[in-house]
């Protein structure tokens, strides 16, 4: 059979991590209208730029024969190059045969999306990804028109996070329902279409919460109408409301605290935090690029635990939140300095692309002896999965926060490639990526000694309780 995928990037070790692609895969998108009757207020947008149009590639039908030739490629990627680390390769095959047996005659691209979704979802490996072809995604961007408020997910609930274009609603308001389905409901749907490693679940609630929009208009409702219903607490009654959709950029001018927020980790991608007591290290990426360089990160590294060595600091707090990922040079260059034992980087399984790092790695001259608090969460993946475990292996330190999103075994090595009829962007893994540690679930990510998650009032109000925790454990004899 002729292949018809095209290869459009090249080979990606374990580098480029799950955010990176996961805004390819979530620039994408569109929502789905349901009626309700339940009586609903209108409520009028403060602004709205995005351009009312039904462009080409959001109506464009294909043939039966064009979009069995696409699933038929994705298909064969995944049985011959997926290494299926995580997968229950009995449930894929079965989502194969019964996907593939939904397809018909004049389904556009975005049908074709949900129906292969879910089997990409399948996989269980955060580094493989489905995403709209280049076209969609460029009509979107100037006509899309997605769900206004932002949301934050704490403890599997979702509240209000930004309404600067629907102040009526309040935030830390509790969303109960969009178009008459349950969020319960909601999140479910959109999980089985996504993307993490093995069986997480704080990897996903992560994107949700930057990326809610994206994934349900590119899985639920293409229309850009919402009938929401809220509550401002639990014993309160139900209100609802009908929301316009806004343009991608309508929602970013509305909101720029936050997405500024998100471009920390390329601006700002380390910092360190002298105070009395403790000095905190924050590590918003292990991504060498631009001017933040490989002997960069190492220079970083090397100054701020020589800065704690001078001033005889006695705990450090190492705040991975956010990190998902980046070189393993930068993260075995960080081990160095907290480890216990001088160890091998990777294990022995791991393909041979950094052969110092399958070595025994010197501890560092200036290694950190004392205590080590560590700030995790959801979105600390890969790369940093990595060095979380090599550290829970190794007993160094308290794991505060919740569930990473990583632990010591991913599959990266991706490839991207271009289905020849659709245009749809998947990439895959290739390569499976083990790090040298002992005792570890597989499929889970590194566990918390110490749970801890903020409510939303907290969350508003800016106040960090996973820091706090650790300030306080810092304050402890």
């Amino acid at each position: 059979m002729m292949n018809c995928l095209t290869i459009f990037r090249g080979f990606r070790l374990c580098q480029r991590q799950v955010w990176r692609f996961t805004l390819a895969w979530l620039l994408g998108s569109l929502l789905l209208s349901c009626s309700t009757s339940r009586p609903t207020a209108d409520l009028a947008p403060v602004a709205d730029i995005a351009a009312e149009a039904t462009p080409d590639p959001f109506s464009r039908g294909y043939t039966l024969a064009e979009l069995q030739a696409d699933f038929k490629e994705l298909q064969s990627r995944i049985e011959l190059t997926h290494p299926k680390l995580y997968a229950d390769r009995t449930a894929v095959a079965a989502l194969l045969e019964t996907n593939y047996g939904r397809l018909a005659e004049g389904m556009t691209e975005l049908d074709l999306l949900r129906l292969l979704a879910p089997i990409v979802s399948r996989l269980n490996c955060g580094h493989t990804a489905l995403s709209l072809s280049a076209a969609y995604q460029e009509r979107l961007a100037s006509v899309g028109r997605y769900f206004p408020l932002l949301l934050r997910f704490l403890g599997g609930k979702a509240y209000i996070s930004g309404n600067s274009l629907y102040p009526a609603i309040p935030l830390g308001a509790e969303l109960l329902s969009i178009n008459d389905q349950s969020m319960a409901d909601i999140v479910a749907v959109l999980f089985a279409s996504m993307s993490a490693d093995g069986f997480n679940q704080t990897g996903k609630f992560a994107q949700l919460n930057g990326w809610f929009r994206y994934k349900y208009q590119n899985i639920i409702d293409d229309q850009g109408d919402y009938d929401i219903t809220w509550r401002t607490d639990a014993a309160g009654p139900i209100q609802s409301a009908h929301l316009a959709g806004a343009g991608n950029a309508t929602i970013a001018q509305a909101h720029q605290a936050f997405f500024d927020s998100w471009n920390a980790s390329h601006d700002r991608p380390f910092e360190a935090d002298f105070q009395a007591g403790y000095a905190r290290l924050i590590m918003r990426s292990f991504y060498p690029e631009g001017n933040h360089s490989l002997p960069r990160y190492k220079s970083f590294i090397d100054d701020f635990f020589t800065r704690v060595q001078a001033e005889a600091v006695g705990t450090v707090i190492l705040d991975v939140r956010g990190n998902s990922g980046g070189d393993p040079y930068v993260t075995a260059h960080l081990f160095s300095f907290l480890a216990e034992t001088a160890q091998p980087y990777f294990a022995d399984s791991a393909p041979g692309y950094y052969p110092s790092l399958k070595r025994t790695v010197p501890l560092a001259a200036k290694r950190f002896g004392g205590r080590l608090l560590v700030l995790m969460d959801g979105a600390s993946f890969s790369s940093t999965g990595h060095l979380l475990a090599l550290l829970r292996s190794q007993s160094v330190g308290s794991f505060i926060g919740e569930e990473s999103g990583g632990s010591f075994v991913c599959t990266d090595g991706s490839q991207d490639y271009r289905l020849c009829h659709s245009g749809l962007q998947f990439r895959s893994s290739t390569i499976v990526w083990e790090v040298a540690t002992a005792g570890l679930e597989p499929g889970r990510g590194i566990m918390p000694d110490h749970p801890v998650q903020p409510s939303i009032a907290d969350w508003l109000a800016g106040r960090d309780t996973v820091l706090d925790y650790a300030v306080r454990l810092a304050g402890q004899p």
